[in-house]
């Protein structure tokens, strides 16, 4: 299993006067709080099997952001826009793979990413302007369910 906390992550454009974000749960770039990947693997003499866990926690889009639903005040500047959403859910996904060696130099391979086809929903990355654009495809799996089987040949 391995883990990741980003409790603080500054960004700071070098610009006097520029504004420094703090960007950790900001999961309209690529930050959140926790990021988890666990695998559990079984290998036998010529087969094996495995599953991974891809999850990461909830945030926002933009920490800057002002977010407000009615009788919402005037953006302070266009670094704090006021939004009428910065929700960003967390996610889990499920991978599962496996191979079968036909001899010592060669197997077969499958793996499902995304074996539950968890769809991000609402995992929409507002912006001031439009209040809409796609999906982080850092974090969120913006393809599906996404098979790959192979043949390895190794010498």
């Amino acid at each position: 299993m391995l883990a990741t906390n980003v409790m603080k992550y500054l960004r700071d454009n070098g610009v006097i006067g520029g504004v420094i974000q703090e960007q950790a749960g900001q999961n309209g770039g690529d930050t959140p709080h926790w990021k988890v990947f666990f695998t559990q693997a079984y290998d036998a003499d010529n087969w094996g099997l495995f599953v991974n866990e891809r999850w990461f926690s909830e945030g926002v889009i933009n920490r800057n952001w002002f977010t407000c639903a009615s009788a919402c005040p005037a953006p302070v500047d266009s670094n704090h826009p006021t939004v009428s959403s910065n929700y960003m859910p967390g996610e889990l996904y499920f991978d599962i793979g496996g191979h079968f060696d036909l001899s010592e130099t060669s197997s077969l391979y499958f793996k499902i990413d995304n074996l539950t086809n968890q769809n991000p929903g609402n995992a929409i990355n507002f912006t001031p302007l439009n209040q809409s654009s796609n999906t982080n495809p850092t974090l969120y799996d913006v393809i599906g369910r996404y098979y790959t089987i192979g043949f390895r040949l190794n010498h």
